[in-house]
């Protein structure tokens, strides 16, 4: 649940989906899509994680293995990670531009990086290892097959693709311009306002009070009745979205909050530094969300 700390007490939230583009960012056709598995999602860009930001997306591949992993745009792989844990088989690329695309999970490399990597786990005489090959070694063009999905590491079947940039902050895929079947509206599950010290109360207690939304119409939802509050308080919500012909449930891109139509609040998941991933914490209040 994200909160929003507020003193007052009219008030709607707007919640953007999956949809969205930047236009100082490299137009989408510069890119292609990065594996024959599907296009559709399971996890979003900047999701919950255990102490952590999700720094990518997860792409459908139905349960199985083996789909076709391909070069988004020509460059060179820059690092080959193999490791029973994480993101298991990973591959690197550092692409012409200077970002850095991460494919996770993959059953297998292409052959000549398949083989690359057996000498050298070989020679070390162990299964993990971690290569930087040199910006020669492994030269691709856009399109060109590097790999297969599979699920190595951690997780079910799936391709983790991550993007970062010159500066090794990962960002959101769809940014690139990439475009998903997405016509859901996010749904509200709840809202929740809390006290905020000992001054305050909501509903003359000073526990947080939580309230089931009322569907109204896609993407309209209100509450059943007004909320008495006083003194310092926040507000959250706990909402997710989902997207066409898939039954995941993924974060909403932006948060938006407002009171008499004035925009106080808003949150939009585009980007984070490595620096401040441990602090994934405060942007969600768990105590609420482990409510349920």
């Amino acid at each position: 649940m994200v909160a929003f700390m507020m003193q007052s007490s009219l008030c709607r939230f707007f919640l953007l989906g999956l949809f969205f583009s930047l236009s100082n960012l490299t137009p989408a056709q510069d890119y292609i899509w990065p594996t024959d598995a599907s296009r559709g999602l399971t996890s979003t860009f900047a999701e919950s994680r255990p102490g952590r930001f999700h720094a990518g997306i997860d792409i459908k591949t139905w349960g199985r293995e083996g789909y076709k992993v391909f070069a988004i745009r020509p460059g060179h792989i820059s690092r080959i990670r193999v490791s029973p844990y994480g993101y298991g088989k990973a591959l690197y690329l550092t692409l012409d531009t200077g970002e850095i695309v991460v494919y996770g999970h993959l059953k297998a490399f292409n052959d000549e990086i398949e083989q690359y990597v057996w000498q050298q786990q070989q020679k070390e005489g162990k299964y993990a290892v971690q290569l930087w090959p040199s910006a020669d070694r492994f030269v691709v063009e856009q399109g060109d097959l590097i790999g297969y999905s599979g699920q190595t590491g951690i997780g079910y079947p799936h391709l983790h693709f991550e993007v970062r940039d010159r500066g090794n902050k990962p960002f959101n895929p769809l940014l690139l311009g990439y475009k998903v079947k997405d016509t859901i509206s996010p749904i509200i599950r709840r809202i929740s306002v809390t006290p905020l010290d000992a001054y305050s109360h909501v509903e003359n207690d000073w526990r947080p009070l939580v309230e089931e939304t009322v569907y109204i119409r896609p993407g309209e939802y209100q509450i059943a009745d007004t909320i008495d509050v006083n003194g310092r308080f926040a507000f959250g919500v706990s909402a997710y979205d989902q997207m066409d012909g898939i039954h995941n449930k993924f974060s909403a891109y932006k948060i938006a909050f407002f009171i008499d139509d004035k925009e106080i609040f808003r949150s939009r998941y585009d980007t984070f530094s490595y620096s401040i991933n441990g602090m994934a914490k405060l942007d969600r209040d768990y105590r609420l969300a482990s409510l349920g």
